[in-house]
């Protein structure tokens, strides 16, 4: 066996490689989009007086920060934690609070233009 890597020509290698920065690269993007929304859920939060906006930063919390937002019974709560799209309705409802269209949360599913919507609608006019 290990004769057989050994005599590898390295294009293993540098498949691996080039995965391993693919990761890295969707990683460090993924981090970025999760603070750029929690950020924005976490001043929108403050905005409105909902208080603990701190659990914007949370996961699981922020669902149930975004219905306080929306002002929704927790049965929206946990539908969002059991289904993605009813946890964008309830995101929707926050978005069009804040006089922002509600539409716009479907910009979130777009890559790399999902990174400037959420700044988009805390931009104060």
């Amino acid at each position: 066996m290990w004769n057989l890597l050994a005599q590898s020509d390295g294009g293993e290698a540098a498949a691996a490689a080039a995965v391993g920065g693919f990761f890295l690269v969707y990683m460090v993007y993924y981090v970025a989009l999760y603070a750029v929304i929690a950020y924005s859920i976490m001043t929108m939060a403050n905005r409105m007086g909902v208080e603990n906006s701190w659990m914007a930063w949370i996961p699981i919390a922020n669902m149930y920060l975004l219905c306080q937002m929306a002002e929704l019974e927790i049965v929206w709560f946990i539908g969002s934690l059991l289904c993605g799209p009813v946890g964008l309705y309830v995101l929707w409802k926050v978005v069009e609070k804040t006089g922002k269209p509600g539409w716009s949360v479907l910009l979130l599913l777009v890559p790399c233009v999902n990174l400037g919507v959420p700044i988009w609608w805390i931009k104060q006019e």
